[in-house]
């Protein structure tokens, strides 16, 4: 791993995220339970759906494969994809959302996440003024706000 040099504020090397596929933990606990029963009895799951695909505890999905990144101070980068090629996987990543698999983040300063668009976002207040009412609640100063 090498070192961060004095400008970079954002350093990835390395970085993977693997999910493992099928419906863990996805219904209710009822669900969860009957089909837990089902499958200790050798029973056929109450819960599964026509034609849903059954996966196996080793079915995996790589959203993010070895990602590099440097950004320095001053800089501004846009992170674009088509879906699911690990866009939102890499920004929960950043902000420790998420755990990688493999790999490692390291960063100067803070990072804050407004991954969700429109989440917490008031209706009856203009954009300006959700911007600023969105940079109070991260802990941000009018003036921090102002300037970004």
């Amino acid at each position: 791993m090498t070192e961060m040099n004095e400008n970079c504020v954002i350093k990835i090397e390395n970085l993977s995220k693997e999910y493992r596929l099928g419906a863990i933990g996805s219904g209710t606990l009822r669900h969860d339970l009957q089909s837990w029963y089902a499958k200790k009895r050798g029973k056929e799951d109450p819960n599964q759906r026509i034609g849903a695909k059954q996966y196996t505890k080793d079915d995996t999905f790589l959203a993010l494969d070895g990602v590099n990144l440097e950004v320095n101070r001053g800089e501004r980068i846009g992170i674009i994809g088509a879906n699911g090629a690990g866009k939102s996987t890499l920004l929960k990543v950043l902000c420790r959302i998420t755990s990688p698999t493999d790999g490692r983040v390291r960063f100067r300063g803070r990072i804050a996440s407004m991954l969700e668009v429109g989440t917490g976002f008031h209706a009856e207040l203009t954009g300006r003024e959700n911007i600023y009412l969105n940079g109070a609640i991260l802990g941000m100063t009018k003036k921090e706000v102002t300037s970004k």
